[in-house]
This record gives structure tokens, C-alpha cells and sequence, in this order.
């Protein structure tokens, strides 16, 4: 009984909070361990930016209903093990990552971290790959929750991560600023109250 209520209890607080599901399907063959470290570093960002991530681990080519996207409110992120990806999935040259952005009611819902990229900055630069790539994916879900593929002149959500931006990142403080975090609690509760009127 007495677990019954804490599994109620948590269950109801999550509802209440700002809360999104990220649906990661690691294309790149990483270790469970690196994987980890991704969703830990992406989690503490957008939780510090008062949002709440509930993940699902989908292995590619699996035919779970729980990889599919039932709400506007789940996300998908790919992690690619290549530098590049073709087609629609198309990062520009340099870049970590990429977002299939879209406004209301549509919503983008699609993102891809290029690992082979984050990789070898990484290497280079003597960053952790989990933690730079956990800055990737929450910099990627940003694009898609703030429905805009312009970035910012400063942090998190700025277009290109030089030495100051890169070593944030490589100490978990590169970051949503607070009008970014305001908007992002704004536009999860746009798609939760759009989804409950469908």
C-alpha cells in the first residue's frame, strides 16, 4: 500500500509540472553508459529550466507503441554515429545537431545529435562527449519547444559554441537564459492544452 501511494504521489506531481517526454533512438551504437550521460546532462538543463523530462529508450527498427509520439508533448531525438545525415535529417556543416522546427498547432517534434561531431570536439577539446552531447539534445529540444530555428547571441541556445560556450558545457553551466525558460514552460503548456482539446 505504502508504495502504491508513493508511485501515486510522484505520478501526480509529475502531471502538474512543465513535462515533456523525450523519445531517444540511438542510432550510433553508444554504450547504454554514454547514452546515460546524455540524458543525465540534458535532463539537469532543461530541469533548470523548470521542465520536467520523462525518457523512453527505443533501440531502431523496434515496433514498441511506446517509441511512437502519442503526444504533442513527446519529442524525438535521434543520436547519429556520423558526422553528417542526408535528406530532411540535415545538420549544417559544423553544427552538433539539428531540429525540425514547426509553430502551433503542427509543433516540430523531430531533432538529431550528430555524435561523430561531438566526438571529436570532444577529443579536441578535452570536454566530456556525455555532457557535451546532453548540451546538444537540450539545445535541439529547445529549438523545437521554442518553435524557432533562430539562435540566441549568448548561451545554451546560441548558434555557434566557441571555447567560452564549450567550456560552460564541460562544467553543466551552459544554459537556458530565464526569458528561454519562461517561454519553454509557456509553449509545453500550449501543446498539452492543444492536445487535450483534440
Amino acid at each position: 500500500m505504502y508504495r502504491f501511494l508513493l508511485f501515486f504521489a510522484a505520478a501526480a506531481s509529475f502531471a502538474k509540472t512543465d513535462a515533456v517526454t523525450l523519445v531517444v533512438q540511438d542510432l550510433a551504437g553508444l554504450s547504454p553508459s554514454e547514452v546515460d550521460q546524455a540524458m543525465a546532462e540534458a535532463g539537469r538543463v532543461l530541469g533548470q529550466a523548470g521542465v520536467t523530462v520523462a525518457w523512453i529508450r527505443c533501440q531502431p527498427g523496434t515496433e514498441d507503441p511506446a517509441c511512437g509520439l502519442p503526444a504533442p508533448t513527446s519529442l524525438f531525438v535521434r543520436i547519429y554515429g556520423s558526422d553528417s545525415v542526408t535528406g530532411a535529417w540535415k545538420a549544417d556543416s559544423g553544427a552538433f545537431g539539428f531540429a525540425l522546427t514547426s509553430p502551433a498547432p503542427d509543433f516540430g517534434r523531430h531533432a538529431g545529435v550528430l555524435y561523430g561531431r561531438i566526438r571529436k570536439c570532444a577529443s579536441d577539446t578535452g570536454a566530456h562527449p556525455g555532457r557535451l552531447a546532453g548540451s546538444v539534445i537540450a539545445h535541439e529540444v529547445g529549438h523545437l519547444l521554442l518553435e524557432r530555428s533562430r539562435h540566441s547571441e549568448t548561451g545554451l541556445m546560441k548558434g555557434h559554441w566557441g571555447k567560452g560556450e564549450l567550456d560552460l558545457a564541460a562544467h553543466g553551466l551552459l544554459n537556458f537564459s530565464r526569458a528561454e525558460a519562461s517561454r519553454l514552460k509557456d509553449r509545453i503548456r500550449l501543446r498539452a492544452g492543444l492536445a487535450r482539446q483534440r
